[in-house]
């Protein structure tokens, strides 16, 4: 029997909105969930929450810690709505593997391990840069990667914001905010995002 996977640390607040709506869509008039159907219209609202507080944050960064909190509360509002969903989705078609991914879920195998999850860059450094504010990032390939997903943050926050990054395992950024900021990564592949590397911090003047 198949069983949904909810892997929420791998996903940032936008993707966690993207994933729930896209639940809520693949559900909607989907004949095998009659029952679910009837809950994941919340899904919609509960993510729009989620992405207006992203954007206010993102737009308003001198009261950050107010919006960040806000976003915590409702993302984990989002949360228990998408595991209450789940079960309702999982027991409706009796684990049926076919069903729950024409639900717009992701599953698991029968061990629990995520289905075609990458492991984790090796090795992922972060150095200065020769230019004000730049820095170098290396890291080593992983196999079956068709890319890579790096996210910074304010050291002590929770507020993972992901970075465009050139392709390749070695590459500058320009420009970079200053502080102490926090630094992971993540190979990406058919299954979606893999595990995350180790935190790695630098303070920029």
């Amino acid at each position: 029997m198949a069983e949904i996977k909810l892997d929420f640390n791998a996903r940032d607040y936008r993707e966690l909105a993207d994933f729930a709506e896209g639940v809520r869509d693949a559900t909607t008039g989907n004949a095998d969930f009659p029952l679910t159907a009837t809950r994941v219209g919340v899904l919609g609202p509960k993510s729009a929450a989620v992405r207006s507080l992203v954007q206010t944050r993102d737009e308003h960064e001198q009261v950050g810690k107010k919006i960040t909190q806000q976003l915590k509360d409702a993302t984990k509002d989002l949360k228990n709505e998408l595991r209450a969903v789940c079960g309702l989705a999982q027991g409706e078609v009796s684990g049926d593997a076919t069903k729950l991914l024409g639900g717009g879920w992701d599953l698991t195998d029968p061990e629990g391990k995520p289905q075609g999850t990458l492991p984790a860059p090796e090795n992922f450094h972060v150095t200065y840069g020769d230019e004000f504010r730049e820095l170098d990032f290396m890291f080593d390939s992983v196999k079956g990667a068709t890319g890579y997903k790096l996210q910074l943050r304010p050291q002590g926050t929770d507020a993972w914001q992901s970075q465009d990054i050139p392709r390749g395992t070695k590459f500058s950024l320009p420009e970079m905010p200053g502080g102490a900021l926090e630094f992971r990564l993540c190979a990406q592949g058919t299954a979606g995002n893999g595990e995350w590397s180790p935190i790695v911090s630098k303070k920029l003047g």
